[in-house]
């Protein structure tokens, strides 16, 4: 996993320039997402690891109670700048488990574009802390890396230069974890404007928490 001064690295330099934080990048994810996530209005919403919070904001319009959580202290104080007036928290989040929940539980959770960069040893522990943080039916909605991308063929990003982790096989560990039951999983397509020639494939799980799990 990238470290906390690593992606302060990468936005100090990229803020304005790298791929993921473009429009057209969010509008390919929320093209994704809006199949699921249909009535939002009054609903509280964290986008954890959200880039440029374009997603967020997406259902913000819509009437969402929205949250950001990001690792990168560079970012969060640029969010924070952009959101902030609109009454949208923002926070600083290295992991699921250094958000306080004594204000709550979210009825959606949003880690898009997340768990590739997650070393998959930690996978199952990001999961145990997004059910935490969940209502009982809550929505996780997740995506990375499929392995049928380029990048996960040679798991280096080109343009961070950095380890990725194709995240086909994070259904073993959603089903061993036990706190959710997936919906729907399915591959997407993302364009990566500026960089990329093409788009990226990204593969989805809409994962709903169970209502009755005892959480551990």
């Amino acid at each position: 996993m990238y470290s906390r001064e690593e992606w302060d690295d990468i936005y100090k330099v990229h803020m304005n320039d790298a791929p993921w934080m473009s429009k057209i990048c969010a509008e390919g994810h929320i093209a994704f997402l809006d199949k699921f996530l249909l009535d939002v209005k009054g609903k509280r919403l964290l986008d954890y690891g959200c880039g440029n919070g374009l997603i967020a904001y997406h259902y913000f319009l819509r009437g969402a109670i929205v949250e950001l959580a990001d690792i990168s202290d560079s970012l969060v104080e640029w969010l924070k700048k952009k959101y902030e007036k609109d009454g949208i928290k923002v926070f600083q989040a290295a992991t699921p488990q250094d958000i306080d929940d004594d204000n709550g539980l979210y009825d959606i959770i949003i880690a898009n574009s997340l768990f590739h960069h997650v070393q998959p040893d930690l996978w199952t522990s990001f999961l145990k802390g997004f059910a935490a943080l969940l209502n009982p039916d809550g929505l996780l909605l997740l995506s990375g890396w499929d392995e049928t991308d380029d990048i996960a063929k040679v798991r280096v990003a080109p343009y961070t230069k950095r380890v990725t982790w194709p995240i086909t096989n994070i259904d073993e560990n959603i089903k061993n974890v036990r706190h959710f039951k997936i919906v729907d999983e399915q591959v997407h397509g993302v364009g990566l404007p500026g960089f990329f020639d093409k788009n990226k494939m990204f593969k989805y799980y809409i994962l709903k928490k169970k209502k009755n799990e005892v959480l551990y």
